[in-house]
């Protein structure tokens, strides 16, 4: 198996791994496929530190997306599809109200906690029938190569508190909690050049 540079070919897959990968409490989980590939697709298109592993029949067995435009890219991404994310949050009124609440914090001074990470992991995610079989490492070492042939030496990103099989995957792999919300755990990694 190799980690190769993510292209539009393989959006549907990576929309079908991420469904499958999120839980029912992270709001892009109530998205359908055709939003997830369109979100995809502004994230690679901002981001080149995104990668996929194929497998023996050249599909994708997994994913990470990450680069400094993160953020950027899921502005995009939002300003695009407004109405449609709008009527998401009210057939999922938990997110409704969450989002509620983050914007009451935001504009009267409790504001969200922010990462000393720059550069963010947007995503990483291994099809079902391939977690355990070392994707999800191979995957990290071609997006830490990466970033070290380009000088960067650290990065960070965020986990939901519920995903308990992503934050022993991060902490099994040198990362170290950096930050902590009401929802979320922010990590952050220094990459060690072996």
């Amino acid at each position: 198996m190799k980690a190769i540079k993510i292209d539009n070919s393989h959006l549907k897959q990576i929309a079908e791994i991420h469904k499958q990968s999120y839980y029912d409490d992270h709001f892009s989980s109530k998205l359908n496929n055709k939003m997830l590939m369109e979100l995809y697709s502004y994230q690679i298109k901002l981001n080149k530190y995104s990668f996929c592993v194929l497998d023996e029949k050249n599909c994708v067995a997994g994913f990470v997306v990450g680069g400094y435009h993160s953020h950027e890219a899921l502005e995009k991404f939002k300003s695009k599809k407004y109405w449609k994310l709008f009527y998401s949050l009210l057939q999922n009124p938990s997110f409704f109200i969450e989002k509620i609440i983050q914007l009451v914090k935001e504009n009267f001074g409790k504001t969200q906690v922010n990462s000393s990470e720059k550069l963010r992991l947007f995503s990483i995610a291994i099809r079902k029938d391939m977690q355990g079989r070392g994707v999800g490492k191979l995957l990290l070492k071609r997006f830490e190569n990466e970033l070290s042939l380009d000088g960067i030496n650290s990065y960070g990103l965020s986990v939901k508190k519920s995903n308990i099989q992503a934050i022993r995957f991060y902490e099994k792999y040198g990362f170290i909690k950096e930050l902590e919300d009401l929802n979320g755990i922010y990590y952050r990694k220094e990459i060690v050049n072996e």
